[in-house]
């Protein structure tokens, strides 16, 4: 199957470190590992070859001037940003001729959609987020009404809408997206390289965190309870991500000097190496009203065998079973979080169990070439095939 996948997001470089650019790479390394030929098209494309093409977008909002508000040149600049792609779109789908578009959905981002409807091409929508209302409550974003309007033209568009979570599923379906053309599809991780080792056997428990260092990441959470754990000398903190949050952390690394470690923002490729130093893996959201989720980080310390700390949220409650593959506890409940942390510090073994059995399910169930393999049977029911 000849395969264009499609990201119009300014905010996710292909060859990033945040996770939403690890998801995009696994996607199309699946894709080619299943035996697909693969273009992928982007704004954030840096250096093109035979498998990237930029996209080039126009540069009107970089003329508006002073009077403009930065955060309407920011909404129109990905509005218009729709020119560029369909451009660029059109003249990949005369030359390749391909089988299926896949698009990871964006902000204002509906190029994609027409371009396949006008050529007659299946199209696999995959959503992460209801970026509209997303950008109307968390940031400033302008033009909400045209926000709206082309995230429902965009699902009306797709002959196939793929959330990451069943809540987000049920929010689509609840703003009257079709539920017939919708189909759940978690994140899922690289079992090549996400692989179970041993648990460190010095002495000391490393806990440790990857990801962003936000506040709805329950990172105050995880200072706090690490703070109360710390009253145990053979306890460390490792915590791979940067973020707003990262100064609460320099000042606990300050107050506890050798016992918490910063490594910062690390290319993916770096994180199974560092999972192999901790013991005991955090995931502590706190109560966020709608969790809709895909935790990758979740996956990838499941896959590399870490015993898990996470609290029982969304998506998080249905890949994890109490007690056999992680201690779960409420979301923002600090004195439970670091009562799992010392149960966990004080038996070892106890954490190897759960950390080999974490490793067993995600193994089995979670890789990517499992979810490839969900995503090419979609395609091919829209008439996708070679």
């Amino acid at each position: 199957m000849k395969i264009l996948c499609l990201s119009q997001d300014l905010g996710i470089p292909i060859d990033g470190t945040k996770g939403a650019s690890a998801h995009l790479r696994s996607i199309v390394a699946g894709f080619r590992e299943a035996g697909h030929a693969v273009t992928f098209l982007s704004p954030t494309v840096e250096t093109e070859d035979e498998t990237r093409r930029a996209i080039s977008l126009p540069g009107l909002a970089d003329g508006l001037g002073p009077r403009v508000q930065k955060r309407i040149a920011r909404a129109l600049r990905h509005i218009w940003a729709n020119a560029g792609v369909e451009a660029t779109l059109e003249r990949a789908v005369a030359e390749e001729r391909p089988d299926l578009i896949y698009e990871r959905y964006g902000p204002f981002a509906v190029a994609g959609g027409i371009v396949a409807r006008r050529n007659g091409i299946p199209h696999i929508l995959e959503v992460n987020a209801p970026l509209a209302r997303e950008g109307a409550e968390y940031r400033n974003q302008a033009l909400g009404e045209a926000a709206t309007a082309l995230e429902a033209s965009a699902f009306d568009t797709a002959g196939a809408i793929l959330p990451v979570s069943t809540a987000l599923r049920d929010e689509l379906v609840a703003n009257g997206v079709a539920s017939e053309k919708i189909h759940v599809v978690p994140n899922g991780f690289d079992t090549a390289r996400f692989r179970p080792a041993p648990l460190n056997a010095n002495g000391a428990v490393t806990f440790g965190f990857v990801g962003g260092l936000r506040p709805w990441h329950g990172i105050a959470d995880m200072a706090e309870a690490f703070h109360r754990v710390a009253r145990r000398a053979d306890c460390r903190l490792l915590v791979i991500g940067t973020g707003p949050e990262e100064e609460r952390l320099r000042a606990l690394a300050h107050e506890l000097p050798g016992r918490v470690e910063l490594a910062g923002a690390v290319p993916h490729d770096a994180v199974p190496g560092l999972l192999r130093r901790i013991d005991v893996a955090l995931a502590p959201y706190p109560p966020i009203e709608r969790f809709y989720y895909s935790p990758l980080k979740l996956l990838e310390y499941m896959g590399a065998g870490r015993a898990i700390i996470a609290s029982r949220i969304g998506q998080v409650e249905e890949l994890l079973t109490e007690g056999e593959t992680a201690l779960t506890v409420p979301p923002g409940d600090v004195p439970a979080l670091a009562e799992a942390m010392l149960r966990l510090a004080a038996d070892p073994s106890h954490a190897a169990r759960l950390g080999a059995r974490a490793a067993e399910i995600a193994h089995r169930r979670h890789g990517w070439d499992e979810r490839i393999g969900r995503i090419v049977t979609i395609a091919r029911g829209l008439g996708a095939e070679p």
